[in-house]
């Protein structure tokens, strides 16, 4: 199957998914599948309008900084068009990470540690 089929294919299903969902949500007496869901889930925490100011705080504050982190990594590999497989990328002759070697393996107890995660009354006062 060819890349445009397959391609075709998925966004008929996303749109028979969308069109069930929005009748599921009518037959429940909801206006759109989104209030339908959230009084499924019992969202009581937070409302819709919760969301879409949590969503456009996204948009104003954290996606330039992505956009920026983006930018820095294109320049940084000398790419006129940064790709997803590029996002994690070293430019090349750039020596892979290693632990550091001034850390003793002695100084790592994991029984040690493991009593500090589990509570008891030796550790509760802590």
């Amino acid at each position: 199957m060819s890349a445009v089929c397959r391609t075709v294919k998925t966004r008929c299903l996303v749109f028979l998914l969308v069109t069930k969902r929005h009748e599921v949500a009518q037959n429940a007496g909801f206006a759109n599948y989104r209030d339908y869901k959230f009084e499924e889930l019992g969202r009581f925490e937070y409302t819709k309008e919760d969301c879409f100011q949590f969503h456009q705080a996204i948009r104003e504050h954290i996606l330039p900084l992505v956009g920026q982190a983006l930018e820095r990594q294109r320049a940084k590999l000398g790419l006129d068009k940064l790709r997803p497989w590029d996002a994690d990328a070293e430019p090349e002759g750039t020596n892979p990470w290693s632990p550091s070697k001034t850390v003793k393996s002695s100084s790592i107890n994991p029984s040690r540690s493991s009593k500090n995660c589990a509570p008891t009354s030796e550790n509760a006062s802590k």
